[in-house]
């Protein structure tokens, strides 16, 4: 009896040891997955190359950024504005727009 125990001690441990080395670096991974989804994405670059594909079109910036709705962005997909219209959101990230001028605007 002793003998077979010892046997199955040589089988179970190995199987432990993948098995907790297995749940470790699973949870190391979850952790950064998480943690990569929760960091803000910068999107600043595809908004000042959406404004300016509205600039060559109509030729001149807009007032605010309402009107690129249904011109340079997809009119089915929500957008989060302020009342101003200057203020988008996304994601977790804001950002506010200004016309200085019919061909110059900040972001």
């Amino acid at each position: 009896m002793k003998n077979s125990s010892m046997k199955l001690t040589f089988i179970i441990t190995p199987l432990m040891v993948v098995l907790v080395l297995g749940s470790y670096f699973y949870s190391l991974w979850a952790a950064e997955v998480k943690r990569r989804d929760e960091m803000p994405q910068d999107g600043a670059a595809a908004l000042s190359r959406d404004l300016l594909k509205y600039h060559e079109q109509t030729g001149t910036f807009p007032e605010e950024l309402r009107p690129l709705v249904g011109k340079v962005w997809d009119a089915k997909k929500k957008r989060e504005f302020d009342q101003t219209g200057k203020v988008f959101q996304h994601g977790k990230v804001f950002y506010l727009y200004a016309r200085r001028t019919p061909h110059l605007f900040s972001l």
